[in-house]
């Protein structure tokens, strides 16, 4: 497929005084782009087992790597996969101005933006999945719906999404009561741009472009090896199908698919505060900070799915009922893969809302939200008199239902436990920290040259031109989400977590070293009876990851001779070798459950280092 040149990105602004005001206006076009190759592993991937070094396919011995040398896989598979271009267009115009009335200056302004979203430059994807189109085969008593929508098929658009096309307001404010007090406040509204965690066939809605050619290795059960890797696949490699098979695609299997409702992210932001300069270039401030977002993913900067072939929650009551096996409409008819198969079926299958399919995984669904609010204590001393500090105090708490965001520090199951219930997931975000502490402070040695002791001669060149600087961070750990490891609610596609037992602490107690592999209170939790969902939130804000602690250290001496100078410099990173533990299992159930497991950051450092100067 020829490539389509990305036309090259444009702006244009214009800016002019008049008065008291300062205009700008502008604009801008981008085109945003990115491309896959035809084969998603060229060569194709292969296992080796024994198997056909072995006296007999039964018996023990034989040796994987002895089959490898002969070239005889056990397993294999080859995927073609159409090539793709996938771009983004994006239009913008702004208009800003900054207006100046004696202690008081405002900034006030208006930003429109257009992205119609995301397209394929061959119309080589799916824009959606239609709940309610009759699934073109039929079959007795039940009435299929549901199906793929291709990019310009049937009236389906070529882009992905809903298009972004609104104003974003945003204005501030800056009024000087005094020479020593001022007051800074500001708003403003942004469009938040998708999230993409890579353009792979799924997360793209890429079904029916990508085809798999299996790897046959025997036809006598492994007596002997019906190919080898000098041609793996004698009778070619299958290519991909296309929209050909249209609402049909996938039956029997599982659907990835990009929501036709996503939309842009709507960002509310918003500040205040006051700052009072005293004495000796000292300035104290107090302030609040906060943020509105609506329509974000559901899987924050993560890729999570929701998955809409769920079983309505309303069929718990049928209890082990659901896994009951009875009669298989789909049997024998090879429209429906996998799940033709078989003359029985579970009864929960066929209870599914489009039980021709597996699961069916909706992709950048935006129906989350979060809100932050914060306040903010400062502290800043300009460097005078041999020593300077800034430092701040942040107090806050952010709150979402985006439950696929990952946290380094913190570990989460990236599905809902309710696809019906995303507003179930409301809670803690799993990055909340709600106290925080940064301080960095200098402090110069007074004396030696330009000081009033020892500016000469030994005494300077042993004691002067030294100093220190020191930066600390420290803040709360971050909470904690369990989830059960063995998920027998039942439903095919929800999630479950264990109950709590009331009136047990969540976290157990002692000394940090003492409860690396006790974390959790592992009797604060009990299994989730079979269909049910469990009683845990997503997040326990009582329960949280170890605090964080860090102060890094820097000496230096600066000498001078004769114009010349030469610096030395001793930096000490994590002074106090403190931890920072990256991963808390937290997966109910499993043999390393509430246990500390890995370390991250760096361990106490010391780095030397000479300068000359001439």
């Amino acid at each position: 497929m020829p490539k389509k040149k990305l036309k090259r990105p444009a702006n244009a602004s214009m800016s002019k005084l008049l008065g008291r005001h300062t205009l700008k206006v502008g604009g801008e076009y981008r085109r945003m782009g990115a491309s896959t190759r035809t084969y998603s592993n060229s060569a194709g991937t292969y296992t080796f087992s024994q198997s056909f070094t072995a006296p007999t396919p039964t018996a023990s011995g034989g040796d994987a790597f002895a089959s490898f040398l002969l070239g005889f896989p056990s397993s294999g598979s080859i995927v073609y996969a159409t090539p793709a271009q996938y771009l983004v267009d994006y239009y913008a115009a702004y208009a800003q101005d900054e207006f100046r009335a004696g202690k008081l200056t405002l900034n006030y302004g208006l930003r429109y933006e257009y992205e119609p979203g995301v397209r394929e430059a061959d119309n080589h994807f799916t824009v959606g999945f239609d709940r309610n189109a009759d699934f073109p085969v039929q079959v007795p008593a039940l009435a299929l719906k549901g199906g793929l929508m291709y990019a310009g098929v049937d009236g389906n658009p070529t882009h992905q999404g809903k298009a972004l096309n609104g104003a974003a307001p945003r204005g501030g404010f800056a009024w000087s009561l005094t020479s020593e007090d001022v007051i800074r406040g500001g708003y403003g509204f942004y469009w938040a741009p998708m999230q993409f965690s890579g353009v792979g066939e799924t997360a793209m809605g890429r079904l029916g472009y990508t085809a798999t050619t299996t790897y046959l290795s025997s036809t006598d059960g492994n007596r002997t090896p019906a190919n080898s890797l000098s041609n793996p696949f004698p009778a070619g490699i299958t290519p991909p199908q296309g929209n050909t098979l249209g609402l049909a695609t996938g039956a029997g299997g599982v659907i990835d698919f990009v929501d036709q409702n996503s939309q842009a992210g709507q960002v509310q932001q918003y500040s205040v505060d006051y700052t009072h300069e005293l004495m000796g270039g000292v300035a104290v401030s107090i302030g609040y900070s906060g943020s509105r977002s609506d329509h974000m993913p559901v899987g924050g900067t993560v890729d999570a799915t929701i998955n809409i072939n769920q079983i309505d929650p309303k069929y718990l009551s049928l209890g082990s009922a659901l896994l009951d096996l009875v009669s298989n409409p789909f049997f024998g008819n090879p429209a429906f893969g996998n799940l033709a198969n078989s003359a029985t079926i579970t009864r929960g299958q066929l209870l599914r809302p489009f039980p021709q399919f597996d699961n069916v995984l909706a992709h950048r669904v935006t129906d989350a939200r979060t809100r932050y609010n914060a306040m903010t204590l400062r502290f800043d001393k300009r460097l005078r008199n041999n020593w300077g500090v800034n430092a701040n105090y942040t107090f806050s708490r952010l709150m979402d239902d985006q439950f696929g965001e990952s946290n380094t520090y913190s570990n989460r199951n990236q599905a809902a436990l309710d696809n019906y219930d995303l507003d179930g997931e409301w809670g803690y975000s799993l990055l909340d920290v709600p106290h925080r502490v940064n301080v960095n402070g200098t402090f110069i040695v007074p004396v030696g040259a330009g000081h009033k002791w020892l500016s000469s001669g030994l005494g300077n060149a042993l004691l002067g031109g030294w100093s220190v600087t020191a930066a600390g961070r420290f803040q709360n750990g971050f909470p904690v989400s369990v989830w059960q490891s063995s998920n027998n609610s039942g439903l095919l596609g929800s999630s479950q977590r264990p109950n709590i037992v009331a009136g047990v602490p969540l976290a157990t107690s002692g000394s940090l070293e003492d409860r690396l592999t006790n974390w959790i209170n592992a009797a604060a939790f009990t299994p989730a009876p079979a269909f049910t969902f469990g009683n845990a939130p997503r997040i326990l804000p009582e329960l949280r990851t170890p605090g964080q602690r860090n102060v890094d250290l820097s000496v230096q001496k600066m000498q001078t001779f004769s114009g010349r100078t030469v610096a030395v410099r001793a930096d000490v990173l994590n002074v106090f070798d403190n931890p920072l533990f990256t991963t808390l299992q937290s997966q109910f159930g499993t043999p390393t459950f509430g246990q500390l497991t890995a370390v991250g950051g760096f361990a106490r450092s010391v780095q030397l280092q000479v300068r000359f100067g001439w």
